[in-house]
This record gives C-alpha cells, structure tokens and sequence, in this order.
C-alpha cells in the first residue's frame, strides 16, 4: 500500500505541505493526504529493532526506482547530475 505524500489539493492558491503538520492534531490534514501516523511496539534482537519482512517489501516496492545520494566534495549543480545519469 503506497501513501502519496503530496500535499492535499485545493481550490484557492496551493499551500507548501509541511512536515509538521504530520505532528500535529490537523486531522483535516490527514485525512485528505491519506497520512497517518499509528503508535507501534517494536521488537527488538540483540539491541538491535526487527522490521517486519511486509514492511521492508513495501518500502523495496516503493523505492526501487530511486535513487538518492550525497556528494562528499563540490555541489553539482542538479541538471548535470540529472543529465549523467539519463545517460547511464
């Protein structure tokens, strides 16, 4: 099940979506984004915490056709990161 994390539609001019309003009690947001966050036990093994092989499948599906990155030196400007990797 993919959620969409656009920000809610509207008829007027379109407001920036804010991640803090996931934190907050705006219901109204949440319910015409679809977002919602449900509390939840985790499980943990050797201090480590378990992530249900469900979850980890939704989250492949989801991102499979992503990909992100982080340059260490010099910022490259996005059209020719863009551009080498059409290439690729």
């Amino acid at each position: 099940m993919a959620t969409s994390l656009a920000p809610p539609q509207s008829s007027s001019s379109p407001q920036p979506f804010r991640w803090s309003s996931l934190f907050q009690n705006d219901k109204s947001i949440l319910a015409s984004s679809n977002l919602a966050l449900e509390p939840c036990s985790p499980s943990f093994e050797e201090g480590a915490a378990v992530v249900p092989q469900d979850v980890i499948d939704v989250g492949i599906a989801e991102w499979e056709d992503m990909l992100i990155g982080f340059f260490l030196d010099k910022r490259m400007s996005f059209p020719f990161v863009k551009n080498a990797l059409e290439k690729i």
